[in-house]
């Protein structure tokens, strides 16, 4: 498991394409059925930064009305 402070670190402050996953534990947590094989919950782009965009907008703000995820 990352944390968002080690997450920093890792992901590069760029454009890109980015997934977001949920393993199987995870997917029982949301009351989901866990595709086999694994599939992506989410798919999105980030124009300016990953860092921006994942780990400030999605994960770390804690505004999740206004995260598309």
């Amino acid at each position: 498991m990352i944390v968002i402070g080690d997450a920093l670190d890792q992901v590069p402050h760029v454009a890109g394409l980015y997934a977001i996953w949920a393993d199987a534990g995870t997917c029982q947590m949301l009351d989901l059925k866990a595709p086999l094989p694994p599939k992506p919950l989410y798919v999105g782009k980030a124009e300016r930064s990953l860092v921006s965009r994942d780990l400030k907008t999605h994960f770390r703000t804690g505004k999740t009305g206004s995260s598309t995820v």
